[in-house]
């Protein structure tokens, strides 16, 4: 793979980063350093691994990232979503507020992970056809985790001006980004 294309490559699949972002960024309301260390420590290191495990693993577990893995970050990113939304239609009496506190390295490796399935997909592609992933997984790594601390600035930015609709547009756009990835994989 040339450079060029592992650049768009790069781009591409920190576009799920981004998104994810806005949607921490519009929760917290605000601008943290901390969050966008942990955010983009954990979204670039996912992207930049999972086509790593997937070109090793391409023998071994190719069939079943191809049919199971969009599956896998659709429930995980409508879960999460469909809570969100739930509590903001609910209001503030729901007293769970740890569902989506990305202070909690579980909440953010979970929703790396959910980002991060179709990058194992590329890892398997890529070992498929004999192509080495280090370059190419290096630059997803590292867009993924810049496009992660933009998606917090714009959320956050936009998370003050819409108040208390942010969680529910969140919420929305999480359930959104699984149905997207799971229609991109099926047709």
């Amino acid at each position: 793979m040339d450079l060029s294309t592992s650049i768009f490559l790069g781009i591409a699949l920190a576009m799920d980063c981004f998104a994810i972002s806005i949607t921490i960024g519009l929760k917290e309301g605000r601008f943290n350093i901390g969050t966008a260390l942990r955010t983009s420590i954990a979204f670039g290191g996912f992207q930049a691994l999972m086509p790593i495990i997937g070109w090793y693993g391409t023998m071994l577990i190719q069939d079943h990232i191809v049919s199971y893995g969009p599956w896998v970050a659709f429930f995980m990113l409508a879960l999460i979503g469909g809570r969100m939304i739930w509590e903001s239609i609910k209001g503030e009496e729901s007293g769970d507020e740890n569902v989506f506190d990305v202070s909690k390295w579980g909440v953010l490796v979970y929703l790396a992970i959910a980002t991060s399935i179709d990058a194992l997909a590329v890892g398997v592609s890529y070992g498929a056809l004999g192509v080495d992933v280090c370059m190419p997984a290096f630059i997803i790594g590292v867009f993924s985790a810049l496009f992660s601390v933009v998606g917090l600035l714009i959320g956050s930015a936009m998370g003050n001006v819409l108040g208390n609709k942010a969680e529910l547009i969140g919420g929305i756009v999480l359930c959104i980004l699984g149905v997207k990835i799971l229609l991109e994989n099926l047709l």
